[in-house]
């Protein structure tokens, strides 16, 4: 719940009301969070490592033995000697997860680096254990999050456009169950499964991850735009798809009363004389 409540308040800040959504692991659950319990702030979404929602309160039951031996590191953390562990030694566990969990993956150390900082933040160590353990409801959550919590707890669907994606190697979740992804994602596109790609699908294969993400971008545009040319009962209707830059020429020339209703946002300079533009737009519209 604190993480899709934390991308829902980055949003905020950023004074972004709705965007296309994608992630992997920690990222991918919020991303999905938000998705399905928030679909006006989502226009699309691309989940990496198929349903992120933690089905805590379904915990405790085990899942195959290959599957229960991937999450040792789970486990380790739930004991002091994991945080321990982690706390003392945490560069060295890190780099030997990102080795089990992408075994395709030979990342440089001047890769690593770009991540490491972080993990030297002060409260790394605590809110890691604190995730590994509140997972398999081993510890309380935060009070404020509760209302959030019990929504997660229903596993909800999440309805807005997806593509979700596997890496083939991954060394944690392994394939997605195909059958719970088409349960669980009501607007799917279509799964892939990256060759040589591991768990970390974003910085593996930032090509597939990125073409993903404009899949989604390219049909949120393919919705008819209305033009009033004077008078409400004489209008255009133009494709969203042909509606580029090239046809600004055809907006200069219209009548300086005319508006553009369902613009989608930033296709157009709003500086243009004569012209009001809705600030949002959605695949619902």
């Amino acid at each position: 719940a604190a993480l899709g409540f934390d991308l829902l308040k980055l949003m905020d800040a950023l004074k972004i009301n709705n965007a296309i959504l994608g992630g992997y692991d920690w990222g991918g659950r919020a991303a999905c969070i938000v998705a399905a319990l928030y679909p006006e702030r989502c226009l699309g979404l691309v989940s990496c490592n198929g349903y992120n929602i933690q089905n805590i309160m379904n915990s405790s039951i085990p899942t195959k033995p290959e599957t229960e031996q991937k999450l040792w590191y789970q486990y380790f953390f739930h004991s002091e000697r994991g945080r321990n562990g982690l706390k003392n030694q945490r560069h060295e566990f890190i780099k030997y997860l990102w080795k089990t969990w992408s075994p395709s993956w030979e990342f440089s150390n001047e890769e690593y680096d770009l991540s490491a900082n972080s993990f030297e933040n002060s409260d790394f160590v605590d809110i890691v254990i604190h995730s590994y353990r509140h997972r398999f409801a081993l510890e309380k959550g935060d009070l404020k999050f509760d209302k959030i919590e019990h929504k997660l707890s229903k596993q909800p669907i999440i309805s807005v456009p997806s593509i979700t994606i596997d890496g083939e190697t991954d060394g944690v979740t392994g394939l997605s169950n195909i059958k719970k992804i088409k349960q669980k994602f009501s607007s799917h596109i279509k799964h892939q499964v990256l060759p040589n790609v591991g768990h970390n699908v974003p910085q593996e294969d930032p090509q597939s991850f990125s073409s993903a993400i404009l899949e989604i971008k390219s049909m949120n545009w393919n919705y008819k735009l209305a033009i009033f040319v004077g008078t409400p009962n004489s209008f255009l209707q133009i494709s969203a798809k042909s509606f580029i830059p090239s046809s600004i020429s055809l907006i200069e020339g219209l009548p300086k009363q005319s508006r553009i209703l369902c613009l989608p946002f930033g296709l157009i300079d709003h500086s243009l004389p004569g012209f009001i533009a809705t600030p949002s737009f959605s695949a619902n519209s």
